[in-house]
């Protein structure tokens, strides 16, 4: 692992590195206890950029983080992808509503401590492009191939090869043919290196 002396990274939890990894300067790594981070290897991640696992974030092979994004909570990103500047990506969730021994009326802190949300799982494929700007919410599953739009709003999931845009995004059409008709298909297997026929 290469990275700049600005760097602040903490591990208190597991952190796996398997290949050539870069860190860009002033980026924040914060590995909690009972979390893990995992870069599969190839990836260049740049500056100013956030990464704290709450349970598990795996970044696949070859996948590249721009400057200043935020990767929070429960995630798992496939192999090949861009993830274009300032793009907000969070499994977490607060607390709004009231229960049996406590108002709706309380601050939301305080409703999160009493009543904690547990996160939902993102899950983005392989071959993604997440463009500037993008935010993906919890429990979103990002097939592979797709386009995010800039400044899109990603709260449902996609299907495969589809450009998507919007608040909230929606699709606006399919990315290319189908796969099948492709001159030169890339394959990625898990924990493995990337071959192209």
């Amino acid at each position: 692992m290469q990275f700049d002396n600005t760097c602040d990274i903490k591990i208190y939890g597991r952190l796996s590195i398997n290949g050539m990894v870069s860190i860009g300067s002033r980026t924040r790594i914060y590995v909690p206890k009972r979390s893990e981070l995992i870069f599969r290897g190839d990836n260049y991640i740049l500056n100013d950029v956030l990464i704290a696992p709450d349970q598990i974030i795996d970044i696949g092979i070859g996948t590249s983080v721009q400057d200043r994004c935020i990767l929070l909570g429960d995630l798992r990103i496939g192999s090949l992808c861009l993830i274009a500047p300032n793009v907000f990506i969070s499994s977490g969730n607060h607390q709004i509503n009231g229960g049996e021994h406590y108002s709706a009326f309380q601050p939301i802190k305080v409703l999160d401590k009493v009543n904690p949300i547990v996160g939902d799982k993102i899950i983005i494929g392989n071959d993604i492009w997440l463009g500037i700007n993008s935010v993906i919410m919890k429990g979103v599953k990002i097939a592979d191939g797709s386009i995010i739009g800039a400044n899109s709003v990603l709260s449902k999931n996609t299907e495969k090869y589809g450009v998507y845009g919007g608040v909230p995004a929606r699709k606006i059409r399919n990315r290319w043919i189908g796969p099948e008709k492709q001159l030169c298909a890339v394959t990625v297997k898990e924990n493995d290196e990337i071959t192209s026929d």
